[in-house]
């Protein structure tokens, strides 16, 4: 998001809970949905995967320390914005709906 809707009250709270904002580019965040989807299989739209971008660049910045427990809520599922998920994680994989067929396709392409 550009700015907070109310940038008074989001600075007292950082302030409060000792906090910190970043900022993160677009290509940041859409790098984030194959992440967030190679890491926990949830399948995140921008604005749901925008605070992981937000955390990882927390971590680089030395903000977060890279051993830190974290919890991040991802909202919103990626086909709300298919065009996005197609730039993230390219085109799918059109399979008949067989067994023989998913396991051909994971030896040409092993999950990473």
């Amino acid at each position: 998001m550009g700015h907070p809707r109310n940038a008074r009250k989001a600075l007292a709270a950082v302030r409060a809970s000792k906090g910190a904002f970043v900022a993160v580019s677009d290509d940041a965040i859409v790098e984030a949905i194959g992440a967030v989807g190679r890491l926990s299989g949830v399948f995140g739209e921008p604005a749901g995967v925008a605070g992981v971008a937000g955390l990882r660049r927390a971590v680089a910045d030395g903000i977060v320390g890279p051993r830190a427990r974290v919890a991040a809520i991802v909202t919103g599922n990626g086909l709300k914005d298919a065009k996005t998920a197609l730039r993230a994680v390219g085109k799918p994989f059109d399979l008949p709906p067989d067994d023989a067929a998913l396991d051909a396709l994971l030896a040409e392409h092993p999950p990473a």
